[in-house]
């Protein structure tokens, strides 16, 4: 999400998956969507 400015839909969508999905990725693999920001 540094790329994209914190943005999780833009990270979401550089990688080809929805946000929901993405979310889901970072919870499963314990990474603090918010940390950086």
């Amino acid at each position: 999400m540094e790329h994209t400015g914190g943005n999780q839909s833009q990270a979401a969508k550089q990688l080809g998956l929805s946000r929901h999905a993405f979310l889901y990725r970072l919870e499963k693999y314990g990474i603090d969507p918010h940390r950086g920001m």
